[in-house]
């Protein structure tokens, strides 16, 4: 009895050693940066201004560099790119706008934001 007890210890602490031996166990599904995008509004017509500010963060290494450079743009129900901007970031943050062109049909739009380093992972 001693002895079937003494190696499933052993077997216990052996597998839980292997997991800590892998430096990013569990850490390779977290981004490295997430992009939150807060709108002015909800709905718009054409001629308005889409006003927009944008939050770079890092979750999971706050004190690393975050991206300088953002991508936001206006897609179709296609993912067709209809606006696309860069928008500089400072400390993590920006703003910008989005003029809704005059020949756009009505329908169902999305803004994406992105940088070069969430496209990448």
């Amino acid at each position: 009895m001693t002895k079937t007890a003494t190696l499933i210890t052993l077997l216990f602490f052996s597998f839980s050693n292997l997991f800590g031996q892998f430096r990013n166990f569990g850490i390779d599904n977290c981004p490295e940066e997430k992009m939150e995008l807060q709108l002015s509004q909800n709905s718009l017509f054409t001629h308005e201004l889409l006003w927009f500010k944008i939050y770079c963060i890092s979750p999971l290494f706050p004190s690393e560099d975050i991206s300088s450079l953002a991508f936001v743009e206006l897609v179709n129900s296609e993912n067709s790119s209809l606006i696309r901007k860069k928008i500089l970031l400072k400390h993590g943050e920006g703003n910008g706008e989005f003029e809704i062109p005059p020949d756009l049909p009505t329908g169902l739009y999305h803004i994406l934001a992105y940088s070069v380093k969430i496209i990448w992972q």
